[in-house]
């Protein structure tokens, strides 16, 4: 049939192609990195915290009624940018109990929290000192991260998965940035569209000589089925980004590049509501 108002048609196919793409974009994840950051102090701290297996209920309750509240009240007193801490899902001798993810919006800000540690070490109070300790803190970089335009997230059902590593040769940080931009965030935003994840960060060691970590990503998976995904979706993307060349050169050479550490599994602790 001949089309009788071909300027309504193109019209109508303009708007329809607006709006796939529209959708496109939606889905993508918003990014951020900085590779620019080291021009001043490092403005993240990662903090290890260790208890005794017997200690753990009583520990983590105190940081859920009272640790907590007190990381949100430097927050809105702009000590803070922003914090997480995460609790480990299991006992694990090898990884800690509880990790605490702290950003400052000044680097000029770390003079307030050096004067908090000296009388709460780790940010802790000495009720909580008596059930578990700070044990390394790392001062680090945040030079990667993403999150989910679409989903809005739920602490209490995201999972997160933290992942040190150490790169090689630990000076060559343009290298291992390389690895990581052109073989990681695919990677991850391919998971982020997939709705698996809804965010990443990936965080740098500014001080790494004799440190464990000089790498450490942090996934937050939307619940525990999309965590239980997490091989699945590995392998599915795997396969589609191998199509790459140059992706796939990236991963052949990965064990040349980085070595994995121990991993740990954790949910968020946030204030009573």
């Amino acid at each position: 049939m001949r089309n009788l108002n071909p300027g309504k048609s193109r019209v109508a196919a303009r708007s329809t192609g607006l709006l796939a793409l529209a959708t496109v974009l939606l889905a993508l994840p918003t990014h951020s990195r900085d590779l620019v950051t080291r021009e001043t102090g490092p403005r993240q701290l990662l903090i290890t915290y260790h208890c005794d297996p017997a200690n753990r209920i009583a520990f983590r309750e105190h940081m859920v009624k009272q640790g907590a509240p007190r990381f949100e009240k430097w927050k809105r007193e702009g000590v803070l940018q922003d914090y997480k801490l995460l609790f480990n899902w299991f006992v694990d001798a090898d990884t800690w109990d509880m990790l605490a993810i702290l950003s400052f919006r000044d680097y000029r800000d770390i003079d307030r929290w050096r004067l908090i540690e000296k009388s709460s070490p780790g940010g802790l109070s000495k009720e909580a000192l008596a059930l578990g300790l700070p044990r390394i803190t790392y001062a680090m970089d945040l030079f990667w991260q993403a999150a989910s335009r679409t989903r809005h997230r739920d602490p209490a059902k995201s999972v997160f998965l933290v992942i040190p590593y150490v790169y090689y040769p630990a000076s060559s940080l343009d290298e291992y940035s390389k690895y990581v931009d052109g073989y990681v965030v695919p990677q991850f935003d391919q998971w982020i569209r997939d709705d698996i994840l809804v965010s990443y960060s990936i965080y740098i060691n500014r001080f790494q000589t004799s440190r464990p970590w000089q790498a450490v990503f942090v996934l937050e998976y939307k619940d525990t089925e999309s965590f239980g995904m997490r091989e699945k979706e590995v392998d599915k993307v795997k396969a589609e980004l191998a199509q790459d060349p140059s992706w796939k050169a990236l991963g052949d050479r990965k064990l040349q590049i980085r070595s994995e550490k121990e991993t740990a599994t954790a949910e968020q602790l946030t204030p009573p509501q």
